[in-house]
């Protein structure tokens, strides 16, 4: 992470967002005793979205990739940095 500092935003945003939907899941999973229709297909929506943040955050973390769009090929003759 160190060197880059495009990826400090998405860092800094996801794992928040990683704790919070951790949190939502394992109370939409736990449940308690009130029984709340479609309780257990929102606990499985937001523990995909779980998955898939971490998934997002790992991707970001590790290989280095944002979303921030294409840069463009240089010029022809110009050196490649």
């Amino acid at each position: 992470m160190r060197g880059n500092p495009s990826k400090v935003g998405p860092i800094l945003t996801l794992v928040p967002i990683g704790f919070v939907m951790l949190s939502q899941s394992i109370l939409g999973w736990a449940g308690g005793s009130l029984e709340v229709p479609g309780r257990r297909a929102a606990a499985a929506a937001i523990t995909l979205l779980f998955a898939l943040s971490m998934g997002i955050l790992m991707m970001i973390a590790y290989a280095g990739i944002t979303f921030e769009g294409n840069t463009p090929p240089p010029a022809r003759g110009q050196p490649v940095k």
